[in-house]
């Protein structure tokens, strides 16, 4: 969720917050990616840039999420933009395993459509 105080809602004793958070994990959701305060536009889509890089990758989402946050660290390391009002709202609730990794396979059965059209055509004409 990629906006302002997603995260944000309002409190009941022994409830806890109700939120978008609270309401997409209760919808199905297996986790959510969220902030806490008003974001910056520039340095909330850098950091989640390179958060769904990580994703990408195999990392877990909290790792990916740590690893995103540091690599902005870095690059805005002597700078106003380094503080962690910039990056420190974004956080994630929920399900923490990587993302399942699936790889495309249609490849193999094109080739396999290819072998049974062209043995479909040699018997066609060889016995026509």
């Amino acid at each position: 969720l990629s906006a302002c105080k997603t995260s944000e809602g309002l409190y009941a004793n022994g409830e806890g917050v109700f939120s978008i958070t609270r309401g997409f994990i209760n919808s199905g959701s297996k986790s959510v990616v969220s902030s806490l305060w008003n974001l910056n536009d520039k340095s909330s889509f850098e950091v989640l840039s390179h958060f769904y890089v990580e994703l990408q990758q195999g990392a877990s989402k909290s790792k990916a999420l740590r690893s995103a946050k540091l690599e902005y660290l870095r690059t805005h390391l002597n700078s106003t933009e380094g503080s962690p009002f910039y990056w420190a709202s974004i956080i994630l609730t929920g399900n923490d395993e990587p993302l399942p990794i699936q790889e495309n396979h249609y490849w193999i059965l094109g080739l396999l459509a290819l072998g049974l059209l062209g043995g479909f055509l040699l018997w066609f004409f060889r016995y026509r």
